[in-house]
């Protein structure tokens, strides 16, 4: 039996208003790589987000790193509560995180953030 670890439509954040509610409203944790913003006890499905501005460095970098963390979350999404919105904005010096060391700081932000059960 294969865990799905796809990403729909329905989990991600796609308008300016949305992302701009959760910076808003939202909690912020800040990180060495990442800051993420977080509303919990949300009505409607659980949507994600992903910015990385252009300090992080040229557009293959920056598309890396959301590629990188669009699969850091793909892979664990089964343990994310929800009811919750957040955005994961990539911050200097992301882009030199490789594979493992990546996927590992931002999962430790995930649980920090109180996004994941357990």
């Amino acid at each position: 039996m294969s865990v799905d670890e796809s990403f729909p439509k329905s989990e991600r954040l796609t308008k300016k208003s949305e992302f701009e509610e959760i910076y808003g409203r939202g909690t912020r944790y800040s990180h060495r790589f990442f800051t993420l913003f977080v509303m919990d006890n949300v009505e409607g499905p659980r949507k994600i987000g992903f910015t990385v501005g252009k300090r992080v460095g040229i557009a293959v970098v920056r598309n890396r790193v959301k590629r990188l963390m669009r699969e850091t979350y793909r892979r664990n999404r089964s343990r994310f509560k929800s009811n919750i919105r957040a955005v994961v904005v990539g911050r200097p010096g992301c882009g030199e995180l490789r594979g493992e060391e990546f996927s590992k700081e931002l999962a430790e932000l995930f649980r920090t953030g109180g996004m994941t059960v357990g």
